[in-house]
């Protein structure tokens, strides 16, 4: 089955404050989001629009290639969804109301299909990446220990602002389909996670079984479901 939204490795990371203060480190040598925690430190990060920096974090799900467009043919899974969650939720500077990372992949463990119901699970979000000419462009400068810090009177922002847009299933690895069984795919709103409002009013999937495209109208009416055979 083929949600329009590219398979990833499930990794962790090493979690701590986005603000870094020590200023004798061998940053080199840190964990990967400690790193980049350390050298983001002096930025001011008011100007980060959507306070999802999405440089904090290594890009292993590339949201970047998801995209809120037609025709579309990435495709993701459920560890790719919850991944990339991850990364969203481990980018962000505070994740007060945020459902965790490790409660949406058990959610997503103890969905076991047995009434033969898969829940579809939507990210939205908009977030900000660094430029990666600002340094070029005179947006920011260095320190000498390697931390970047803002230039004064810049003709623009160093920052980008983008969104992800990913759909997938959800169901556990361990799960098995039955051939020749029917079986109910539908929208939850307790899996559309998202930071911007998105209404969504039709949503296509593809199950790989050469009869083409579904099309659903209104995903969020409960009398409106796709069925697919496996």
């Amino acid at each position: 089955m083929k949600i329009f939204t590219t398979l990833a490795a499930f990794c962790s990371f090493i979690l701590v404050p986005f603000f870094v203060k020590s200023q004798n480190v061998n940053w080199d040598t840190l964990p990967y989001r400690q790193q980049s925690d350390y050298k983001l430190a002096q930025l001011n990060k008011a100007i980060i629009t959507t306070n999802i920096l999405y440089d904090r974090v290594m890009p292993i799900a590339d949201i970047e290639r998801f995209k809120t467009q037609i025709n579309t043919l990435d495709t993701s899974s459920p560890r790719h969804f919850v991944q990339a969650y991850y990364e969203l939720f481990n980018s962000y500077n505070s994740t007060t109301n945020w459902v965790t990372p490790d409660l949406l992949d058990s959610r997503l463990d103890t969905n076991k299909a047995e009434i033969n119901a898969v829940p579809i699970g939507v990210l939205y979000y908009k977030y900000n990446t660094l430029d990666s000419n600002a340094y070029v462009d005179g947006l920011i400068d260095t320190l000498v220990n390697g931390q970047l810090i803002d230039r004064q009177n810049r003709p623009r922002s160093p920052y980008f602002s983008k969104s992800t847009f990913i759909a997938s299933p959800l169901i556990s690895d361990n799960e098995l389909f039955i051939e020749g069984e029917n079986y109910t795919f539908y929208l939850d709103p307790e899996y559309f996670l998202k930071n911007e409002i998105l209404n969504i009013t039709q949503i296509r999937i593809d199950f790989g079984d050469d009869q083409g495209e579904w099309i659903v109208n209104d995903p969020f009416n409960s009398n409106t479901q796709a069925r697919g055979f496996f």
